[in-house]
């Protein structure tokens, strides 16, 4: 599969938030549970530390409670950010919620959140919340096969906004953990 990544496409939103919620969220991630499970929708046997929050179509454990940051991080997002970002935009639904983990040296493999076979209204938000990471970036391919065409540093409070479809990797931290909350959403006007 090869995507044309367009970095025009790719916006990165520094100081997205309140210090203060990037702060309340770095200390609970510390807590928050993680498991071992199967990484991403192209059916790969690549595993990673994630935990699936919200999925449209999937049978979740309602007993997880939501951090209340996350909710806090999505509102900025879809109420602050983007509006800013695509005035004519409009939400169709959520489709997933993840909060990833990822130890020093344990890199995931490159992906995609939605393939080519679902429609061009779906975009990826890339929420950094560990400030306790070194390291970690997140790199953007044309195909599986090709070297990275960017890289975008680890900062946490950091927004990352793509096409679901762009092949990506996020790179390990070289100490810390590296927690990302990933919100792949359905959206008509960008």
């Amino acid at each position: 599969m090869e995507t044309h990544i367009d970095l025009t496409k790719i916006t990165i939103i520094d100081n997205s938030l309140p210090e203060w919620i990037i702060d309340y969220g770095s200390d609970s991630v510390s807590r928050f549970p993680f498991y071992y499970a199967m990484a991403t929708i192209d059916n790969s046997e690549e595993k990673f530390f994630g935990n699936v929050l919200y999925h449209r179509s999937g049978n979740i454990d309602n007993r997880l409670k939501d951090p209340w940051f996350v909710d806090t991080v999505i509102n900025f997002y879809l109420q602050e950010h983007l509006p800013k970002i695509y005035p004519n935009y409009k939400l169709n639904f959520i489709h997933r919620v993840n909060l990833n983990g990822q130890l020093p040296n344990l890199h995931s493999q490159k992906h995609v959140d939605m393939d080519n076979n679902f429609d061009n209204s779906y975009w990826t938000m890339v929420y950094y919340i560990g400030k306790h990471c070194i390291g970690g970036s997140l790199k953007f391919f044309n195909d599986y096969e090709s070297d990275c065409v960017a890289e975008y540093e680890y900062i946490p409070g950091r927004m990352v906004i793509f096409p679901s479809k762009y092949i990506h990797q996020a790179m390990s931290s070289t100490k810390g953990l590296r927690v990302s909350l990933n919100v792949v959403c359905s959206l008509n006007g960008v």
